[in-house]
């Protein structure tokens, strides 16, 4: 069993309609590359997927993971 590390995740808790709305981002063929995988990443850190997780399934690494996590917070 492996221990967590870093900082604990926040739980991100998307409505139906969000939820919706990201889905027809990630899933789109023309919408820039950068948002479709925003969308994603939204959509999998919704889903309880760890930072990790969502790096290696996007080919995210090293400092471009960094920036790309750094969002700013619901408010």
């Amino acid at each position: 069993m492996s221990v967590p590390t870093g900082r604990p995740k926040p739980c991100l808790k998307l409505t139906a309609e969000e939820r919706e709305e990201l889905n027809g981002f990630a899933g789109s063929r023309s919408l820039p590359h950068a948002l479709v995988s925003r969308a994603k990443l939204v959509l999998w850190s919704g889903d309880g997927l760890s930072n990790a997780e969502i790096a290696e399934r996007l080919d995210w690494t090293g400092l471009d993971c960094h920036s790309r996590f750094n969002l700013p917070e619901a408010g």
